[in-house]
């Protein structure tokens, strides 16, 4: 369970780290959107901490200068108080080299538990973005550093 600070009193809490529980970590990052933050805020929230979900793999590239394998991840809907509804269900793991080696083994439509991390906030895209469709509905793009496989 986790733990957190009140004043100098640990309490337990029931709500789930956003970096051990993918639904957490969505429904997380759309109440920071829909509380104000930009794109660059919302990442600086997540960014550089590492991040252990579990997901299906839809593809693999794993030869090349830029390997990466892209999971379906489970479906997360949430609404924004402006009407805007999110709906989240993909991620793509940019591989670093030392990665892909272990992934060698896995074929697509496996289920694959696995830590990343979020990239950073510098550079022309933050590691995560919102964007809208014309529809009044819209995704979050999630750009990721890493992908080690976990038993």
């Amino acid at each position: 369970m986790p733990v957190g600070l009140m004043g100098s009193h640990m309490v337990q809490t029931n709500k789930p780290n956003w970096n051990e529980d993918w639904e957490a970590f969505v429904r997380s990052v759309g109440q920071s959107f829909d509380h104000g933050l930009d794109d660059r805020a919302v990442t600086r929230l997540y960014s550089g901490r590492p991040a252990i979900w579990t997901g299906k793999v839809t593809r693999l590239r794993l030869d090349g200068d830029r390997p990466g394998v892209q999971l379906e991840m489970p479906l997360i809907e949430f609404d924004f108080s402006d009407g805007r509804r999110g709906r989240v269900d993909y991620l793509f793991l940019h591989l670093v080299p030392e990665d892909v080696q272990s992934w060698k083994q896995v074929v697509v439509g496996a289920a694959v538990r696995f830590q990343t991390s979020i990239n950073g906030a510098e550079g022309i895209f933050p590691g995560i973005r919102w964007c809208d469709f014309d529809d009044n509905r819209g995704t979050v793009m999630f750009g990721t550093t890493g992908g080690i496989l976990l038993p």
